[in-house]
């Protein structure tokens, strides 16, 4: 309501098992490293399960997802260039 109070709760179930195994199938066909990020920035799924509902490490790409930009950069990390490209999928209802 106006006051910034909860009147009503909405409660909905998506199978993450599904999009666990297209992410997976997409890891292991290209090559790649696939994290599926919210739109606050944390990880809902990823090669690393360990991290699932934390904030994405690398700053820059948290809040540019926090942000929906679409974004292409290299990274340096340890030693190594990383490739991001991030997408941001706004999924309607049919």
């Amino acid at each position: 309501d106006d006051n910034d109070d909860v009147i009503g709760v909405i409660v909905g179930h998506l199978d993450l098992k599904i999009i666990h195994n297209i992410i997976q199938d997409n890891m292991i066909r290209t090559g790649y490293d696939i994290w599926l990020l919210d739109r606050n920035g944390v990880i809902i799924d990823g090669p690393d399960s360990s991290v699932i509902l934390k904030p994405f490490p690398i700053k820059s790409i948290f809040e540019k997802a926090k942000n929906q930009e679409k974004s292409k950069e290299i990274i340096e990390k340890d030693n190594e260039k990383y490739s991001i490209i991030l997408t941001p999928l706004h999924l309607k209802n049919s």
